[in-house]
């Protein structure tokens, strides 16, 4: 009897203490009640007081208050007109300005931090534009339809030389100090471009399964693999780390700050958290709103957004 006893307690204390390891994982995190945004946030940026959200079906990009959480004016038409096709992908904030990558016109598009309205200025890219960043003094875009990456005026959208051969199925990048990094799906690899020469810096980076998204850190650059449900680490010579970082099912986003890397997991509607500098996970099932999709991170909270419920959640650390 004893000894039943002393089992039963003991199994007790097991399963409160993996309770409260998996609830420590998050125990630090606080929940704010998700916000309605407009139809389909695919893409989040952090701008100077703001988060741009861009809503693919609703063709419209959203602003959302950092500091209050709360809606900034009306939905934004990419358009002053109703135009067929505009299906923004991706934003990216450079200060006075933001811009929109429209997928069905292949066009970017520049809206006035100030006013929140567009300046006027569309720029053609290349067939089927999937992704859009900011860094090295310029705009990057990368073109899915013709697999190019192409190189922009930040103020102006000018195409500033021609475009660069990058692969046939680009699907992300990101930007670095001296390189622009490119994922290719199609051969589960990431490109590292010159920024000035505009030509390779060595051949394909081999990663995991079907990498589908990107994010710098410090010293490395993070790669989320939806195929294998890791992220690879790829440090700035190029090496990648040999274990890389299991995570949810079917990750989609990825952002990197406060110390951490942070991962949305699609099919697990959760999101997972790395430490940036041991590349361990520290947290794999915080819970978000269905199917997320964006994620970006300002100061100490990490915004998410929602395909399924059309919402933006903060998550604060």
């Amino acid at each position: 009897m004893i000894f039943r006893v002393l089992v039963i307690s003991a199994i007790a204390f097991l399963l409160s203490s993996s309770c409260r390891q998996g609830d420590n994982s998050a125990a630090d995190l606080r929940f704010a009640h998700p916000i309605t945004v407009p139809a389909s946030p695919v893409s989040l940026t952090i701008g100077r007081d703001v988060v741009w959200v861009a809503s693919f079906d609703a063709g419209v990009v959203q602003r959302v208050d950092i500091a209050t959480g709360e809606l900034v004016g009306s939905p934004i038409a990419v358009y002053e007109r109703q135009t067929a096709g505009v299906n923004p992908v991706a934003i990216a904030d450079v200060g006075d300005f933001v811009w929109v990558l429209v997928q069905g016109t292949a066009e970017i598009v520049q809206i006035q931090a100030a006013t929140g309205l567009p300046s006027g200025r569309r720029v053609k890219v290349g067939r089927f534009p999937v992704a859009v960043a900011v860094g090295e003094g310029a705009l990057w875009v990368i073109s899915k339809g013709d697999g190019t990456l192409t190189k922009h005026d930040l103020e102006t959208g000018e195409m500033l030389g021609a475009p660069v051969a990058v692969g046939d199925s680009p699907v992300a990048l990101t930007v670095t100090h001296g390189a622009v990094w490119v994922v290719n799906q199609a051969e589960d690899s990431v490109l590292a471009i010159d920024p000035a020469t505009m030509t390779r810096r060595g051949g394909p980076i081999a990663v995991g399964s079907l990498p589908r998204a990107i994010a710098a850190g410090a010293d490395s650059v993070w790669v989320v693999n939806r195929g294998d449900n890791t992220v690879s680490r790829i440090r700035a010579d190029g090496r990648v780390d040999d274990d890389a970082a299991e995570v949810g099912h079917n990750p989609t986003g990825i952002a990197v700050g406060g110390g951490s890397v942070w991962v949305t997991n699609f099919a697990d509607s959760s999101l997972t958290r790395i430490d940036e500098v041991s590349g361990r996970v520290t947290s794999n099932n915080i819970p978000v709103d269905q199917f997320p999709q964006g994620v970006a991170v300002s100061g100490q909270t990490v915004w998410v957004s929602s395909l399924a419920r059309s919402t933006l959640q903060r998550v604060e650390f």
